[in-house]
């Protein structure tokens, strides 16, 4: 997956919709260990520093898309966006989390990163994720 939001990053393309959905994982048939990662539905990607981006998987958003205007579209959203499934692919669950849509936004916007010390991560693992969020 890296390898291909590098090749899009380059390009000045960000997807804007990067999430577990969003991932398929292939097996190689021939290797039980050889898995590929697919990034699907460009459906809303656009380029870099080309136009405010307001649309997206509101869980994976990161803060700054909440202000009073729409945020710049850059390959920071992207960033997030991975950190968030980094997070939920270790962790069992997104770091920020509520059913009630204002009450995501604001934990989005101002809970800080949580890391459950039941669960064994890395400090390294979690020094990336503090960074990418």
């Amino acid at each position: 997956m890296i390898d291909a939001i590098s090749y899009c990053h380059e390009r000045r393309v960000v997807h804007r919709d990067l999430k577990l959905e969003n991932l398929l994982f292939l097996r190689n048939p021939e290797f039980d260990e050889d898995l590929t990662v697919k990034v699907i539905d460009f459906g809303i990607a656009g380029v870099a520093d080309a136009g405010k981006i307001d649309a997206g998987s509101l869980a994976y958003m990161p803060p700054e898309c909440f202000g009073s205007t729409a945020a710049e579209t850059t390959l920071a959203i992207d960033i997030w966006a991975i950190g968030i499934m980094f997070y939920a692919m270790l962790y069992g669950t997104l770091p920020f989390f509520h059913k009630v849509e204002d009450k995501l936004i604001d934990a989005i916007v101002n809970q800080p990163l949580k890391f459950d010390p039941k669960v064994p991560v890395s400090d390294e693992a979690k020094e990336i994720m503090t960074g990418m969020l």
